[in-house]
């Protein structure tokens, strides 16, 4: 909560610390939600910062440990993944991520629709 609450006041600094705290007390416990849930916010928290590196990397890496219940989440990293790609000149990378996004099957959130649409603009 204390990420959060730091992301919304623009403290995105302070809630990395926080995230990145939560991945570490995660990693190796056996709470593959926690540790990708943690992961997510990191990205997210590394994506506000301009670090594109860092967040695709997190994006990436929260993505690969979620589950098919994880779906929203997922579609989300996979999307801001594509982002990162794009801004850093890796169009073929972001390609890749709107592709896997594409293979996600089911019902997507609210922002999903949009989302898509806004993918067609990347290229």
């Amino acid at each position: 909560l204390k990420g959060e609450s730091f992301s919304r006041l623009g403290r995105h600094e302070e809630s990395l610390d926080m995230y990145q705290k939560a991945v570490a007390q995660s990693s190796g416990s056996g709470a593959v939600q926690m540790l990708s849930h943690a992961r997510l916010r990191a990205a997210d928290e590394e994506y506000a910062l301009g670090r594109c590196v860092e967040a695709s990397a997190g994006y990436r890496e929260a993505a690969a440990l979620m589950t098919e219940d994880e779906k929203d989440d997922r579609a989300w990293a996979l999307y801001r993944a594509a982002l990162c790609a794009k801004r850093l000149g890796r169009v073929e990378e972001a390609k890749g991520e709107i592709e896997e996004l594409g293979n996600l099957k089911g019902d997507f959130p609210r922002w999903g629709a949009s989302v898509f649409k806004e993918t067609e603009k990347l290229f």
